[in-house]
């Protein structure tokens, strides 16, 4: 799911269309057909155009309720997509290749094998590059130019959903039933863990710099920057 420029919110699913949501009424305003399979991600470019990956190994362009452009140079399913601060945005697959893209959907470059596995997870980071998490258990992070700068290593299940907090650490989460903190710029690396009874699947930002994340029996647990830096394990 992803929000519209004007505040709509959008939705993939397994019937393989995308629908267009009124946020404020829950309404169903556009259905976008066009895959042929899962749609597994969904991003809003700076432009306002909407980006979907899919199961059918394409990557599909929308201007408002109009198809622009597909994207074939993917062999597989592509199950993830981030947009990064330059405008570009990046493209993962099932068997660990990364892509990136300009705005327009011109190919700039390929990352063969980047991952043993699926890429489930991209996020932008604040310099510029990304950090990618896989089901090969590991976190990569790269550079601006697609260089890989450090792979973290700690988990031991699915990499799920992966984040940058206000403060330049990554929090990761894992059908490991962990949330992990990173320092990615140190040697330590590794911060804190907080373990629960269940796979987590989910994890994001608040406004105001909050990490919120899946917590046990489905609640949803909310930290602040203070709390995640300390390695505290209360939440609210």
């Amino acid at each position: 799911m992803t929000i519209l420029h004007n505040g709509d919110l959008v939705s993939g699913s397994d019937e393989k269309d995308i629908k267009i949501w009124n946020s404020q009424d829950g309404t169903l305003k556009h259905t976008l057909v066009g895959h042929s399979s899962w749609v597994y991600s969904l991003i809003v470019l700076h432009n306002g155009n909407l980006v979907s990956g899919s199961g059918d190994n394409t990557i599909k362009i929308w201007n408002q309720t109009r198809l622009e452009k597909t994207l074939t140079r993917h062999s597989t399913l592509v199950c993830s997509l981030c947009l990064l601060s330059n405008t570009d945005f990046v493209s993962g697959d099932s068997k660990g290749n990364i892509m990136i893209w300009t705005s327009n959907g011109d190919h700039k470059m390929t990352i063969h094998n980047a991952h043993a596995d699926w890429i489930r997870s991209i996020t932008a980071l604040q310099n510029g590059g990304f950090a990618t998490g896989s089901d090969d258990k590991t976190i990569k992070v790269w550079d601006r130019n697609g260089v890989n700068v450090k792979t973290l290593q700690g988990h031991t299940g699915w990499v799920l959903a992966i984040v940058e907090l206000e403060n330049g650490y990554l929090a990761s989460a894992s059908s490991d039933k962990t949330v992990r903190i990173w320092n990615v710029s140190n040697e330590s690396t590794l911060m804190h863990t907080y373990s629960y009874n269940n796979p987590i699947a989910a994890i994001g930002v608040l406004p105001n710099g909050d990490l919120i994340h899946e917590g046990n029996d489905r609640e949803i647990l909310i930290r602040s920057v203070d709390q995640v830096s300390n390695g505290r394990q209360d939440a609210k």
